[in-house]
């Protein structure tokens, strides 16, 4: 008996398009466990192989993009689950707006994923077709990371290999080029099945090639820096309750007291959940007191009486001299709301002064003395041009968040993972202070050289080294993947070309 027949009538169209659709997403939701903090990686390459090997030849491009919109309603409905978490217990969304919400972005992210489809090319050479479907799906993840109101760049397959040779290639094309090479890995398999072994040995070069690439490369290391993260562990009701100001700033500035010696201090995102004018000088106090220079989020108002804009901000403060930073790119939903006219009504009521920000049209390198910081906010450490355009001029790389809106969920430990790619792309240390975890240390290798355990109100202490030197991916930023991209899906076209004039 042949297996599939265990399907029942397996000659039935419908019955092959029901069980390809299955298996694609189950191969999604297998896909979403190699990232952090289960990494199983070969999840995600095995992944990719079952969604490459159940499209490739088929003759119904429609049915090629149904299974690809399946796999990708299982990597994300599995691997992003913490969004509903985020909205409904925490953001006070009721349960069925916040699936709404979660069921809208579902569609809307698998629907870009689907067009991956139509990159599962045949044509006379295995190698080219492997090229072209792993230069597709590297393709739909740049789409997902560009900044716009329904991005969302997470869960590249990327930040799965992060710990593997292929990322040594991050320094190069950044997260994008890892997944190409990742993906062109998965489907070679596919090819050498196929009695094809071309892929499969050129995979395997790769694979080699990024293990013999020596750490540290682009970049070398200069002075050392002695830094003192601050994880206060406020839980969010207490955090934005009415009057919490004062005490949670005495609660920062006890902590900040503790620390011995120090260069630098870094408190979290909206550390103080006011703004900067009510409490720039109690951080000015600080920093006299201590004697430490101090990076801190908080809210910025700006603008006429009526006309004020609200600020997602960080401040560095040291001695006389302040230095301040916006957001740039907010998180739909939670820190504003696009199309107000369809969404606001039923979101507005959450309240919160993060429901009500403002993005700020810029901006460049946070001052600190002496130092000269590559920063980002929470979410915007996941948009690789926006940390490109300050990591060539800064010293080190330093991120603020407020990961208690995802929970105990899988969330915080995927926005580590990225922020660990982050710190490879870039050849920099990387120090993230957060509010409840994951507060860590990373090296430009993308290791994790301190960190503190989730829940927990502590400080952690340790050496980064300022950095020089610039990696070809931070100095010319997406374009180090798009034009090898181009070279693939030029050369596929040519191919057809001279083929079809062969044919005529």
């Amino acid at each position: 008996m042949r297996p599939r027949a265990l399907f029942g009538e397996t000659d039935s169209p419908t019955w092959r398009h029901v069980l390809g659709v299955a298996v694609a997403m189950l191969a999604g939701a297998a896909f979403s466990t190699s990232f952090s903090p289960l990494d199983l990686w070969p999840a995600a390459l095995l992944g990719v192989l079952v969604l490459y090997w159940s499209i490739y030849g088929l003759a119904s491009l429609p049915a090629a993009f149904c299974r690809c919109f399946a796999f990708a309603l299982g990597k994300y409905g599995v691997g992003a689950y913490w969004i509903y978490l985020s909205l409904h217990d925490y953001a006070d969304v009721d349960a069925a707006v916040a699936g709404m919400l979660f069921a809208a972005f579902l569609v809307v992210v698998s629907t870009l994923f689907a067009f991956v489809s139509v990159f599962a090319v045949r044509t006379r050479s295995a190698t080219l077709d492997c090229a072209v479907f792993a230069a597709g799906m590297c393709l739909v993840e740049l789409v997902l990371t560009l900044p716009w109101a329904w991005s969302f760049p997470w869960l590249h397959l990327g930040y799965a290999l992060v710990d593997l040779p292929l990322a040594s290639y991050a320094p190069l094309g950044g997260v994008w080029l890892v997944s190409l090479l990742g993906a062109f890995s998965a489907v070679a398999l596919r090819q050498a099945w196929r009695r094809r072994f071309v892929p499969a040995a050129t995979a395997l070069a790769v694979w080699i090639v990024g293990w013999a690439i020596p750490a540290g490369l682009w970049t070398t290391e200069e002075a050392t820096i002695r830094v003192a993260l601050v994880q206060g562990n406020v839980p969010l009701a207490d955090k934005w309750a009415h009057g919490s100001v004062d005490g949670i700033l005495s609660k920062y500035r006890t902590m900040t007291r503790s620390i011995g010696t120090a260069d630098l201090v870094v408190w979290p995102e909206t550390a103080v959940p006011t703004t900067l004018a009510v409490v720039t000088q109690r951080l000015a106090d600080t920093v006299e007191e201590t004697g430490i220079p101090l990076v801190a989020g908080v809210f910025e108002r700006s603008g006429r009486p009526g006309e004020e804009a609200l600020f997602n901000a960080i401040v560095g403060i040291d001695g006389s001299s302040k230095s301040t930073y916006r957001k740039r790119q907010l998180v739909p939903f939670a820190e504003y709301t696009p199309l107000r006219w369809l969404f606001g009504g039923v979101l507005d009521p959450i309240g919160f002064p993060m429901s009500s920000l403002s993005a700020a049209n810029g901006g460049g390198l946070l001052r600190v003395g002496e130092l000269r910081l590559a920063v980002a906010i929470c979410y915007e450490i996941a948009f690789p041009q926006l940390i490109n355009s300050q990591a060539t001029d800064a010293d080190l790389i330093a991120t603020l968040s407020e990961d208690s809106w995802l929970g105990d969920s899988t969330g915080p430990w995927q926005h580590l993972q990225i922020a660990r790619m982050r710190a490879l792309e870039t050849g920099r240390y990387v120090v993230r202070a957060t509010n409840d975890g994951v507060t860590a240390i990373i090296d430009p290798t993308g290791d994790l050289t301190a960190s503190l355990p989730r829940h927990v109100a502590d400080v952690l202490e340790g050496r980064v080294s300022r950095t020089a030197g610039t990696t070809p991916f931070a100095r010319f930023g997406m374009w180090a993947v798009v034009v090898p991209m181009l070279i693939v899906f030029g050369t596929e076209l040519t191919t057809r070309f001279i083929a079809a004039r062969h044919r005529a």
